[in-house]
C-alpha cells in the first residue's frame, strides 16, 4: 500500500490518498478475519528461513540486485527504442502476426527449460521450499 501511495501521490489529493489507504486497511483486515487459505497464513506462501545467514553471503546478495538495478536501467533505456522500432515495422498492419511471433519465440526459448514448464503455483511452492528438499523439477 505504501508503494501505490508514493507512486500515485502527485496525482492524487490528500483526501484520496487518506481513502484510499483506509480501503487498503479495511480490505487487509478483511482478508485477514475471512483466511481464504484455510491455513491461517495471512499469505499463500510464507518464507520460515531454518538457518542463519553468513557475512561472506551479503557481497553476492549486493552483486545481484546491482545486477537486477542495471537490468532494470537497461530496459528502461531500451524499450523505446523498440517500440519506435515496432512502429516503423512491416508488421504494423498485422498485430496478430506479431503477437503469434513473440509467442512462438517465446515458447521456442523458454521450452527447454525445465522450470518454465511448471505452474504459477508449482513454481511458487518450489522457489519458497528448503533447498534440500529434492522433486521432479530439480533433476
Amino acid at each position: 500500500m505504501l508503494f501505490s501511495l508514493e507512486e500515485i501521490s502527485t496525482y492524487f489529493q490528500p483526501k484520496l490518498m487518506w481513502r484510499a489507504l483506509f480501503c487498503a486497511i479495511t480490505a487487509t483486515l478483511a482478508v485477514q478475519r475471512l483466511n481464504p487459505n484455510k491455513s491461517a497464513k495471512f499469505v499463500a506462501f510464507e518464507v520460515t528461513y531454518h538457518h542463519q545467514w553468513l557475512f561472506f553471503e551479503v557481497g553476492f546478495f549486493a552483486l545481484v540486485g546491482a545486477i537486477g538495478g542495471v537490468a532494470g536501467a537497461a530496459f528502461n533505456k531500451f524499450n523505446p527504442r523498440v517500440v519506435a522500432c515496432r512502429k516503423k515495422s512491416f508488421l504494423k498492419r498485422w498485430p496478430v502476426t506479431e503477437v503469434l511471433l513473440v509467442c512462438l519465440l517465446t515458447c521456442v526459448i523458454d521450452f527447454p527449460f525445465t522450470l518454465m514448464r511448471a505452474s504459477n503455483t508449482e513454481f511458487l511452492a518450489m522457489l519458497f521450499s528448503d533447498c534440500s528438499v529434492r522433486d521432479a523439477h530439480t533433476a
